[in-house]
């Protein structure tokens, strides 16, 4: 009985560590399932806060969450808090390879936001929409980690800007967001659009409506009218009218202003002025500047028979050539409202601005090619001309000219260098670098594109596929230390899987802005370049109007 006893004992005994080892097992075994599940959720989690292009500290924004869960189930909070540190712990490792590797994915490693940065951008968001302009700086949109990023503002004195962006890249979005808060703080705006936008020309519409201020629209198809010679000494308006036409020799040119500048003169004398386009090309017939000529006196009417008296045949002759690019427009559909109405719908630039009107100059580029180009050149040297009239009384406003390289490329460098003292600031757009060199067919030095940038204050470089645009909009956002990584991997003789690495890490520079990433910006995104701020150049997203 007693060995029955003890074996029954025995049993026991043994059953109960089977039980207690099988036990042990399974609690092992959850716990490296636990194990795999929060690694396999925090490489996860981490692979969802890159995809959303976020900073790696936004994995531990739950933690709260996890020890809240921990009051609960402490296995279940552990494992939530494990899983979120290891998604932390995971991206950090990735953030530093990415900014050692340098290049885009360095930058776009540094500008990820992080939590508290998204916050303090969240409230510096709201402030800002609710007030576009303050303190001489206008909010152009946000960067990539949610801050505001402002530009200059005209408050005080003009600003000039450059916008260049591919078609379909958000242009027109920028070139509505500066219009709309210029309107809005009270300024006039002038805008030259050669091909014409409706929905640029209703937010224009718009905006003066809400603020009660007047609006005027100038289009191929009227009514308004408008008369680009209309004011300016003679000569200012003789060059107005030869503007927009490429010179092949210098001295038809010269011949050219000659002879406008004395008919401007006899008109103005016999009292017919402001002159009109319909005025000049009709005396730019030799016979009907005679018959002007009899009616003028003195000085003025002895010299100009001198003049014409010893014009040659051949002289003569080829004044035709500017009769006729005069009369292309005087007799195109456009010349109906090129010529003033007196019926108060006529346009003048210099009214308009005082009394801080929007006016909208619609070219039809496409429809009329040649015209629109005659008629843009006027419109910009009658600015031109309204500046040097402002010199010393500043009168804030600005003015727009989109694709300006297509209307004029060669008074542009003049509006730039009088808007500032005048007070209007200027918004220049175009859709490649290679529009300024078409501007300028004979020039192989780039001197437009060197004149415009070295006049801006600040460049809206949107979407540039070309490599050599891109290149260059790389250079001008500049460069800054960096350090450059050199890692040599061999097995020096050990066994293949004994890898030894060596290298050397030395100190040089890199782009601010990669070129490629001007090749690969989305739709309403920008890279904004401020060559006087140490701000550095910043990718932003535009906010519309």
């Amino acid at each position: 009985m007693f060995e029955l006893a003890l074996a029954v004992k025995n049993g026991d005994r043994g059953s109960r560590d089977d039980v207690d080892l099988k036990e042990l097992s399974e609690t092992l075994m959850d716990g490296a399932l636990v194990i795999v599940g929060c690694v396999v959720a925090a490489v996860v989690l981490c692979l969802v806060v890159r995809a959303f292009d976020l900073r790696w500290t936004w994995a531990f924004s739950p933690l709260p969450a996890a020890a809240f869960l921990f009051g609960f189930s402490p296995t279940l909070g552990i494992a939530a808090g494990a899983c979120l540190v290891g998604a932390g712990a995971l991206g950090f490792v990735r953030q530093r390879q990415d900014i050692e590797r340098g290049g885009t994915e360095a930058q776009a490693a540094r500008e990820r936001p992080g939590p508290l940065g998204y916050l303090r951008g969240a409230i510096e968001r709201r402030r800002w929409r609710r007030e576009r302009v303050r303190g001489g700086r206008l909010a152009l949109g946000q960067g990539p980690n949610g801050s505001v990023h402002t530009v200059p503002f005209g408050e005080r004195q003009g600003t000039r800007a450059f916008i260049i962006g591919a078609p379909g890249s958000g242009k027109t979005v920028t070139l509505a967001t500066h219009a709309v808060a210029y309107v809005d703080w009270g300024y006039p705006v002038i805008s030259v659009d050669p091909k014409g936008d409706r929905d640029y020309c209703d937010q224009l519409r718009s905006a003066a409506e809400r603020a009660g201020r007047p609006f005027y629209v100038w289009t191929p198809d009227g009514p308004a009218a408008y008369n680009p010679l209309g004011r300016g000494t003679p000569s200012e308006i003789a060059d107005k009218a030869l503007a927009g036409e490429v010179w092949t020799e210098p001295h038809y040119l010269r011949q050219a202003q000659r002879y406008l500048g004395l008919e401007l003169q006899a008109l103005r004398a016999v009292g017919e002025w402001p002159p009109t386009l319909r005025s000049i090309s009709s005396h730019l017939n030799p016979e009907r500047f005679d018959a002007l000529i009899d009616r003028v006196e003195g000085e003025l009417g002895k010299r100009l028979r001198d003049y014409l008296g010893g014009l040659s045949q051949r002289s003569r002759a080829e004044l035709g050539g500017v009769r006729d690019r005069l009369a292309v427009l005087e007799e195109s559909e456009l010349g109906r409202w090129l010529e003033p109405r007196h019926d108060g719908t006529d346009i003048d630039l210099a009214a308009a601005l005082a009394e801080n009107a929007v006016v909208y100059f619609q070219l039809d580029a496409d429809r009329f090619p040649l015209a629109s180009q005659m008629v843009g050149a006027s419109i910009v040297v009658d600015l031109v001309s309204l500046t040097g009239q402002l010199q010393g009384r500043a009168m804030p406003g600005l003015v727009i000219v989109d694709e300006f390289a297509a209307v004029a490329a060669e008074e542009i460098s003049r509006l730039l260098s009088r808007s500032r003292s005048a007070g209007l600031s200027v918004l220049l757009a175009t859709q490649a670098f290679a529009d300024l060199s078409l501007a300028r067919p004979g020039d192989s030095s780039e001197s437009l594109r060197g004149q415009v940038l070295s006049h801006v204050d600040y460049l809206v470089a949107h979407r540039q596929s070309e490599p050599e645009a891109a290149e260059l909009l790389g250079q001008m956002a500049g460069t800054k230390p960096a350090w450059s990584l050199a890692e040599r991997v061999g097995t020096d003789k050990g066994p293949i899987w004994e890898l030894k690495r060596d290298g050397t890490k030395r100190r040089t520079r890199e782009f601010v802005r990669h070129p490629d990433e001007f090749k690969s910006l989305g739709t309403g995104r920008a890279i904004v370049i401020e060559p006087a701020s140490p701000r550095l150049a910043e990718r932003v997203q535009v906010w519309p109007a």
